[in-house]
This record gives C-alpha cells, sequence and structure tokens, in this order.
C-alpha cells in the first residue's frame, strides 16, 4: 500500500480544510499528487470553490481509507477523481484490479452522492512510467466505457495533449522525475477540466 509513506500529506490536507472553513457545494479533487501538486490549481481554473483533496502516493486503497474522514464531510457539488497511477506502477496492480475497485468505489460515490456531477481523469503516463504504458491504456479503456452508464459521470482523456506527434509523452511537460507534471503541462489540462466543470 503506497499512500501509508504519506500520512503526513492527509494530516496536513485535513489542516488546510478545516482552517479554510466550509464551503458550500464545493468542486473537490481528489486523487493522488498530480493533484496535489498543482499549487495553482484555483488560480487556473478560476473558482475559489475548489478544494484540492489530493494527497501523495494516492491509490483506490488510500481512496477507501481517507474518504469518511476526507472527501465525504465536504459534501462536495463537483467530485474529480485521480486514481489507478500508483496502484499499477507503484503496488503491481492489473488494470483489471484497479477497475474493480473503482467500481467499488463509485459505487459508494453514488450511494452517497446519488445526482452530483463525477469526473474521473484518465491516468497519464510520464516518461518514467511508460514501461506501464498498456496497462494505463487498459484501465482507461474500461473506465471511460463504464462511465458511460453514468449520465451524471464523465471521463476526461488528460494524456493526448501531454503527447507529442511521435506517439511518446513531451519532457517539457513532465519534471524531472518524469511522472508528475509541469505547470506547462497543467495548463493543457485547464481548458479540459473547465469544460467538464460547472464554474
Amino acid at each position: 500500500m503506497t499512500d501509508k509513506s504519506y500520512m503526513d500529506d492527509v494530516a496536513t490536507l485535513m489542516a488546510q480544510i478545516e482552517r479554510r472553513g466550509k464551503i458550500e457545494n464545493p468542486i473537490v479533487l481528489y486523487g493522488s499528487s498530480s493533484f496535489n501538486y498543482w499549487h495553482r490549481m484555483a488560480e487556473d481554473l478560476g473558482s475559489l470553490s475548489l478544494i484540492n483533496a489530493g494527497f501523495g502516493g494516492g491509490t483506490y486503497q488510500g481512496a477507501f481509507e481517507h474518504y469518511s474522514r476526507v472527501l465525504k464531510p465536504l459534501n462536495p457539488g463537483q467530485i474529480l477523481i485521480y486514481f489507478g497511477e500508483n496502484d499499477i506502477a507503484a503496488d503491481g496492480n492489473t488494470a483489471a484490479q484497479i477497475f474493480a475497485q473503482q467500481q467499488k468505489f463509485h459505487q459508494m460515490l453514488r450511494a452517497d452522492f446519488p445526482k452530483t456531477n463525477i469526473i474521473y481523469l484518465g491516468i497519464k503516463t510520464g516518461p518514467s512510467r511508460w514501461l506501464w504504458h498498456n496497462e494505463y491504456s487498459k484501465y482507461n479503456s474500461l473506465l471511460a466505457t463504464s462511465l458511460e452508464s453514468d449520465p451524471q459521470a464523465q471521463y476526461l482523456d488528460i494524456m493526448s495533449c501531454l503527447m507529442g506527434d511521435n506517439g511518446l509523452p513531451m519532457q517539457k511537460y513532465f519534471e524531472n522525475d518524469g511522472i508528475h507534471v509541469t505547470p506547462l503541462g497543467y495548463a493543457l489540462w485547464v481548458p479540459i477540466l473547465r469544460e467538464a466543470l460547472t464554474i
């Protein structure tokens, strides 16, 4: 389980949420460090109702563990989800295994938030994780197809914009670790997310 080493991230996140106070119908981004590292998220997306609930090393297992004290109490008006990347690359799961977890997680979300707009971002593949690109693609395909049956859910492709004409991820959109996205990369995500969100 990758997120045990990142409990400090969750503790810091909880403290930030408490200091900020209650926000009515917030847009909550719940996911791994791909959200956590997006420090200008509110400015980039142009909304003061955003809550960045990303935590380093996040996986679906962590999403379940922290759900009751992080996501659920926020009573989100819209939810963006990004998990799966660490599940496969760090924890050795297959696309099918992670998809099964996502299905259980989505059922839990729908039980608590039956009419809420839920947006799942497909997994990106940085240069350092190209080894897992096929498995990521399998998961993305399963996820996108499954969400077609939920009119209040969406799948967003946030990887294609980071790819070059040669079919490989462009280094300029990734940090030196070859995993996390640079501000240039996040800038490409902005219009994709804004089109899906009600801001």
